[in-house]
């Protein structure tokens, strides 16, 4: 009989296989027979220098984009005419200094526009390009369409990442959660055994919930602390009044017996008081070593809840952006398809010269 982790285990691999197919599909670029079609001229407004429009129409547009410098990466870049390359170098950099508007030229180059040409289906856009010479124009079409499918297929693999990514925070996620769970068990018996100690030391507190407690031991730390920060002031003094009389004694000025014994009783009632208030301040330490336990516990136990916390919400998200990931990834949507050029045809139309 087959388990249930193995179960679990073969389910795991065949979805892998799934998306593994989808995903190798999607890195093979389609192989097109696009059929380049002369038409009849046009007298619309163009960029200076063009000589031929090329345009094309894609079924359920997915917004691919946006367009720009990216088509010197693409394999036809290399493919096209050196004027031709200067024609569209000049042409983006001019749109870059603001001497030429989008809306100014109809059928800016590699850019979507949907009023050039009536679209013959419903759901596409069109895509027109310019060029010097009709195989350049060939080239802009063939390379746009290229920036369109290297666009789905990026857009595919950021998908495929967040998949492993999420894979990952889950493994993580699991791995760190059962620390957790035995972490806090700990903390927790520890916070209860300093609290015992804590409220039999503090016999006034009538009340037992933690957050009243935790209060408590915040105010009694502060209180402690002035406790100590005013024995060490009184211990100070003392030390400066013990430091005179010695000095007083040292000196041998004085002849008067009697002033001797006078200073030696002050030095006496000045140590006994010394040592009471370091018996105070030792009392202070040790009370507030006490207390710092047990808010340093009460603190532990709350970091690690809230570590808790965190994870299994970061591992709930993950769970389910997982799920979309592999859902998505079995049936790859258009915007992570090559595109579909309709009819597999580009137009061309020869631009009037003046």
């Amino acid at each position: 009989m087959i388990t249930l982790k193995k179960t679990q285990l073969l389910m795991a691999l065949a979805a892998a296989c799934v998306f593994s197919a989808a995903y190798g599909q999607q890195s093979e670029q389609p192989k097109r027979q696009l059929q380049f079609e002369l038409t009849s001229g046009t007298d619309e407004m163009t960029y200076p220098g063009t000589k031929y429009i090329g345009y094309f129409h894609v079924t359920n547009d997915r917004n691919l984009g946006p367009w720009g410098s990216w088509i010197t990466t693409t394999s036809k870049w290399k493919e096209m005419s050196e004027k031709q390359q200067q024609f569209i170098v000049k042409l983006l950099n001019d749109d870059k200094d603001g001497k030429t508007t989008r809306s100014s030229i109809i059928g800016y180059p590699f850019s979507r526009n949907s009023g050039y040409m009536k679209t013959p289906i419903n759901r596409t856009r069109t895509y027109s390009v310019f060029a010097v010479s009709k195989e350049d124009v060939q080239k802009m079409a063939e390379a746009v369409i290229e920036g369109l499918d290297n666009e789905a297929q990026r857009r595919l693999e950021r998908k495929q990442k967040e998949l492993e990514d999420n894979k990952n925070t889950i493994a993580e996620a699991e791995k760190m959660l059962p620390k957790l769970e035995i972490e806090c068990k700990q903390l927790e018996a520890k916070a209860q055994e300093k609290t015992k100690e804590y409220l039999k030391a503090n016999y006034e507190i009538d009340k037992t919930k933690r957050p009243e407690i935790f209060e408590h031991a915040i105010k009694n730390m502060e209180e402690l602390a002035r406790y100590m920060k005013l024995a060490n002031f009184e211990l100070i003094g003392l030390q400066a009044r013990i430091d005179s009389i010695e000095k007083f004694k040292a000196g041998g000025n004085i002849s008067d017996p009697g002033t001797l014994i006078k200073l030696d009783q002050m030095l006496i009632a000045d140590e006994i008081e010394r040592a009471g208030i370091m018996a105070r301040r030792k009392a202070y330490e040790e009370a507030f070593r006490q207390t710092k336990e047990l808010y340093d516990i009460f603190m532990s136990c709350n970091d690690a809840a809230a570590q808790k916390q965190g994870w299994n919400k970061r591992l709930a998200n993950a769970q389910a952006h997982k799920n979309s990931a592999e859902r998505l990834l079995a049936n790859p949507p258009r915007e992570m398809q090559p595109v579909e050029v309709h009819e597999n045809k580009v137009f061309i139309q020869q631009v009037k010269q003046d």
